[in-house]
Order: C-alpha cells, then structure tokens, then sequence
C-alpha cells in the first residue's frame, strides 16, 4: 500500500514465456503502472504476457498483452514488434490510447444520462439492465448458436502448446497416444 494510506495497489500479475521475457518483467511492470495511474476508476487488476517466438523466420516474434480490469470492465491491448522492449513500449502507448478512449466514453455517456427517460434510448445512453435469463417456455426455446470443434490427433505437448497460444481456459483433442477424445484445462 502507498505510504499515505490510499487504497492499496492493485494486483499486477505478469506472465512471460521464453527465456528472452523473464528479462523484461520489470520494464513491463513499470510501463503498466504508469498507464494504470492515469486511470480515474479503480483498476482491480491488471494482467500482462510476455512471449517470444522462439522461430526466427517470424517477423515480428516479441509479443506483449496486457488487461486491464477497470471496475469491472475489461480494457485490452495486443501488440508484436521485433523486440520485447520494443513490444512493451508499444503496448504501453495503446493501453494509454485505449485507457483514454475508455475515459473519454465514459465521460460523453455521464453528460448524455440525464436526459434519457425510463424507455427511451438515446444514442450512446447507457445500457438498459436487463435479466441475465429469460425462462421461456420449451416450446418457444431454439438453438441461436452452435460451436463444434474439429478434434485433431495431437501429442500433449502438442495440445499445451495450441492452449498457450490460444491463451484459452481448456482445449479439446484427440491424444495422437491412445486415439480417445481428452481435454486439457489450467
């Protein structure tokens, strides 16, 4: 906590992969808490990952991808350059950009709120709440989406790799091993 007994710091968790990003930790680190002090709302986390590619035939192997969770809402940036430090400084003037743009909207809507009445909407108003659920009847009920996944026989370094670079909670194959369908989660 700060020494003029404010609110503490908030979590600031950093993930680098390969061996290049341990190095920038810090440098990172500094980068987001400077952007995170311009931010007039709480920040109740933040989240960077670091990674180079270990290929050298890609381009632009250095990438940084920092989220923010700012009162709830979630502010991203993603970005790849040649370098981790090139990547980093990269990511912090688009984090800034986004953190602005989010301030500016935010902004615009509290000065539009008070002329909205109940059931009227108004362009950039904020959202109506709404029910997270709508019990309706079985018969009226259809399928709206569907998503499928095109299971492929893959090792299990194979599939930890896929679920990294997919930055996903889980991820379904078939182990190229046994042939059987297995899911791999964090």
């Amino acid at each position: 906590p700060p020494a003029t007994g404010g609110p503490p710091e908030p979590a600031l968790e950093i993930v680098a992969q390969g061996r290049h990003a341990e190095g920038a930790r810090d440098y990172a680190a500094q980068k987001v808490r400077r952007v995170m002090d311009l931010v007039d709302e709480p920040v109740l986390h933040a989240r960077v990952k670091l990674d180079v590619a270990p290929d050298p035939a890609v381009e632009r192997p250095a990438l940084a991808q920092a989220t923010l969770d700012v009162n709830g809402r979630l502010v991203r940036a993603h970005v790849a350059a040649r370098t981790l430090r090139e990547a980093i400084d990269l990511l912090e003037e688009r984090l800034r950009t986004q953190v602005e743009h989010r301030a500016e909207r935010q902004k615009a809507l509290r000065r539009l709120a008070p002329g909205v009445r109940p059931g009227q909407w108004r362009h950039g108003a904020p959202r109506t709440e709404r029910p997270r659920w709508f019990d309706r009847p079985r018969d009226e009920r259809e399928v709206v989406r569907r998503k499928t996944f095109a299971l492929e026989e893959l090792t299990l370094d194979e599939a930890a790799f896929d679920l990294e670079a997919l930055d996903a909670d889980f991820y379904l194959f078939r182990e190229l091993a046994t042939g059987r369908d297995a899911v791999l989660h964090r």
